[in-house]
């Protein structure tokens, strides 16, 4: 039977074993607190670092997880939808649609647009068009890029939209003006400032007699009279010099 001495001597080694494994415990536990604390510090420069990048951009810019839910955008988003002021983070289109009710139709829309690029599991690209509060319209070039875990479980998707609003109008003033153009009873030419030809209207068709498969690719020079050889070839330099060109009468030759 042991001694009460043996007792305390094995005591205070048990004591002694306990001590420095609860020490090597606390000093595990520092390793991996300061591990963790450097983690935590890289994201939040890392995240500070791509939020100063996607700010900087004037193309709106959104990063959701797997359920839609938002985890990071710019601020060109933000004033898109008018939510500067609201706690997106963690929040899906159709929970945003509530506290935005302006815009609800628009996230709806955006919500279905996301599913669709996560049922092709592909890149995506389209056209959304955003109504604003004054009565007028954004229309944005977007481009939608899911991401899926190795499992083939949904990761996150990440949008891309550029406001193309200026260039669709301009491409409607252009198919008006072309539509105006064509539909003209006068001859209306459109030549490079080399004299190739490369638009013709009916009225040209009318008053040359040539239609446009027989001119495009074509000198303007064509159809100019022998008496007057040098007349365009002039008015094209003169173009070419920063010149502006005033009514003037011409003469030129018709197919017959």
């Amino acid at each position: 039977m042991p001694s009460v001495a043996e007792n305390q001597t094995n005591l205070i080694e048990s004591l002694k074993n306990a001590n420095a494994q609860l020490k090597a415990e606390i000093r595990e536990r520092k390793r991996a607190e300061k591990a963790l604390q450097e983690l935590v510090e890289k994201y939040q420069k890392t995240s500070l670092q791509l939020r100063t990048l996607i700010n900087a951009m004037p193309d709106i810019v959104c990063f959701k997880d797997g359920k839609g839910q938002w985890l990071e955008a710019n601020q060109s988003m933000l004033e898109l939808f008018e939510i500067e002021k609201v706690d997106y983070r963690g929040k899906s289109d159709i929970e945003l649609g509530e506290i935005s009710s302006f815009y609800r139709e628009a996230f709806l829309s955006c919500h279905h647009s996301d599913r669709e690029a996560w049922k092709k599991r592909t890149l995506s690209r389209g056209e959304e068009i955003i109504p604003k509060p004054d009565g007028s319209v954004k229309i944005y070039d977007v481009i939608k890029v899911p991401l899926f875990y190795e499992d083939g479980k949904r990761n996150g998707i990440v949008v891309l939209g550029r406001d193309i609003t200026e260039q669709k109008q301009t491409e409607k003033v252009m198919i008006r003006l072309a539509s105006i153009v064509e539909s003209s009873n006068d001859a209306v030419i459109g030549n490079t400032l080399e004299g190739i030809i490369y638009s013709w209207n009916s009225g040209s068709e009318a008053v040359y007699g040539y239609s446009i498969s027989e001119v495009k690719g074509r000198f303007i020079s064509m159809l100019a009279v022998p008496e007057r050889p040098n007349e365009i070839s002039q008015i094209l330099a003169n173009i070419r010099a920063g010149a502006s060109i005033d009514n003037y009468e011409t003469v030129h030759i018709r197919k017959d």
